[in-house]
């Protein structure tokens, strides 16, 4: 199917005209019946009326001439695994850092316990989601990811002090109490002026 079926629908109640989803203009399909339609009013169209579409028509149609012919070639080539796609992640690459690093802050931000990372549910999902990754124990997350993450918002909240306007902060606190444990909290609140003059907290 050409790719100016983007920007056209074809009319109901008269099926010889197709509707420029743009501007609603109705557009001859350039015959009396289906064996003669063309799309050649149509790209047209787009070409003198609508040239961001028009762009976006030809990009698209580039597109789809790089796309395999053989169909069954890519589902082959999409399910046939390699040794290159089911080695686990070691501990220290890019994508094994990045996915523990969503898992801290899932637990800081959602104010989840350490031990949510060995809950069945929490592990099932983790490896239908991504197998090569090898999750780490609740002790690594508490005594490695978590420092790691208090020392990178510690830096970044650090940095944004050293760009302030002026010298001056200020503090407001609170204390509340968890709804679902017998614990008392102390909250801690910062306001300055960023150097674009604007409040920052």
């Amino acid at each position: 199917m050409s790719a100016v079926w983007n920007f056209f629908t074809v009319c109901e109640s008269d099926i010889k005209f197709a509707s420029c989803n743009t501007c609603n203009e109705n557009i001859p399909r350039g015959g009396s019946t289906s064996k003669k339609f063309n799309t050649t009013n149509l790209i047209r169209h787009l070409k003198t009326k609508h040239l961001a579409e028009h762009g976006e028509f030809l990009r698209l149609t580039a597109d789809n001439e790089k796309k395999p012919a053989n169909a069954a070639t890519v589902r082959r080539q999409l399910t046939q695994p390699t040794l290159g796609n089911t080695r686990p992640y070691e501990r220290d690459s890019q994508k094994a850092k990045q996915i523990t690093r969503k898992i801290i802050e899932f637990i800081g931000l959602d104010d989840q316990p350490f031990s949510v990372v060995e809950d069945a549910g929490f592990r099932r999902l983790l490896t239908h989601l991504e197998p090569r990754y090898m999750l780490p124990g609740r002790k690594y997350f508490a005594d490695v990811a978590l420092p790691e993450l208090h020392q990178t918002v510690y830096s970044f909240i650090e940095g944004l002090l050293k760009e302030s306007v002026s010298s001056s902060v200020s503090f407001t606190s609170d204390i509340w109490s968890s709804d679902v444990s017998p614990v008392s909290m102390l909250s801690l609140t910062a306001h300055w002026m960023y150097l674009n003059v604007s409040l920052v907290t």
